[in-house]
Formats: C-alpha cells, sequence, structure tokens
C-alpha cells in the first residue's frame, strides 16, 4: 500500500470542505434531525485512510468551524487495509513532514512538539475511530462494522491505485 499523505493534503479540497461541504451538511442534518425530534448525526468515512492525516483534518476543520460536539452524534472512521499505517493513525504521533500543507499558527493549536515528532491533541484524537478494511474484498454498507449511512466518504488517492476493473459499478454488489 501507498501511505504518502499529510494533514490538509489539496488545499483546494479541504477549502471547498471548510466553507461548503461541511456547512451544507451539518445544516441539512440538523434540519432533519429537528424535524423528526432526534439528535443530529454527522457519519464521515475516510476510505484508505492510512495514517490518518485525512481524517484527523477533517476533525480540526470541524473545529475550526465551531462544531458543538457534545450536541451531535458523531462518527468520524478512518479505514485502510494497512494495519501499520492503522496504528500510527491511533498514535497521533506524526514527523514535520506530515505538515506541509499546514501554518505553524494550526499546527501549535492542535499538536504538541515531542521529541523529534508532533502528537496530536488528544481531544482530536478521540474524535476519530479506525479499523481494517479491504475495499476490494470486505462486505459493505453492513452494520456490523459501521460502513453504512455515511454523509461524506472521501476516498482521495483509492481508485488510482486500483485497476479498472475494481473501480467499475459492479452489477452484482449490493448498493
Amino acid at each position: 500500500t501507498i501511505t504518502e499523505t499529510y494533514f490538509l493534503r489539496d488545499f483546494n479540497q479541504f477549502k471547498l470542505l471548510r466553507e461548503t461541504v461541511l456547512p451544507e451538511i451539518i445544516q441539512r442534518k440538523q434540519q432533519e434531525a429537528m424535524r423528526l425530534g432526534m439528535l443530529p448525526s454527522l457519519r464521515i468515512w475516510s476510505a484508505g485512510c492510512s495514517t490518518g492525516d485525512e481524517l484527523y483534518s477533517i476533525a480540526i476543520l470541524l473545529e475550526e468551524l465551531n462544531f458543538p460536539w457534545d450536541k451531535w452524534k458523531v462518527l468520524l472512521l478512518g479505514t485502510d487495509i494497512n494495519d501499520i499505517a492503522l496504528e500510527i493513525a491511533r498514535k497521533g504521533t506524526y514527523s514535520n513532514w506530515s505538515f506541509r500543507q499546514v501554518s505553524s499558527e494550526l499546527q501549535r493549536k492542535y499538536f504538541r512538539h515531542r521529541l523529534q515528532n508532533w502528537l496530536l491533541d488528544r481531544s482530536i484524537k478521540n474524535r476519530a475511530t479506525f479499523q481494517t478494511c479491504n475495499l476490494l474484498h470486505d462486505d459493505f454498507p453492513t452494520a456490523h462494522n459501521a460502513l453504512h449511512d455515511f454523509d461524506l466518504i472521501l476516498c482521495r488517492n483509492v481508485f488510482i491505485y486500483l485497476d479498472r476493473k475494481s473501480t467499475r459499478l459492479n452489477s452484482s454488489h449490493r448498493t
């Protein structure tokens, strides 16, 4: 597997997420929950999450948007086939190389320097969940592994590593 990733990778993508996509999802989900008299939920999946930089970037964006975490049911799920990368994600410890697109101000706000690395703030780290998933062979959507009913699925760079047959919609696949 390729573990090339870093925080806020692709500035324009994260700008669009921060300014348009996430606010629209949050507003829609709030209205839905009010209409149904329920607690709003937000479910975001980073498929092929590698070492977690992308999913933690989403958590940081939500924090920067003053997201009311305590008033929502939230699942930020990262999956990858690479267990070593997932262990790095769970630890939340990163080298300087992971911050190529991050301002020093934002880095200092959400990370603390420790030895040669940067440790993600526990409040952000605890917002994300990581699990192993093989996108070509595991069953989803399915309730037993939480891979269902997402508001946003991020799969940056997953498809470019798969062959053409794997990226086509298979008629025998469940929808």
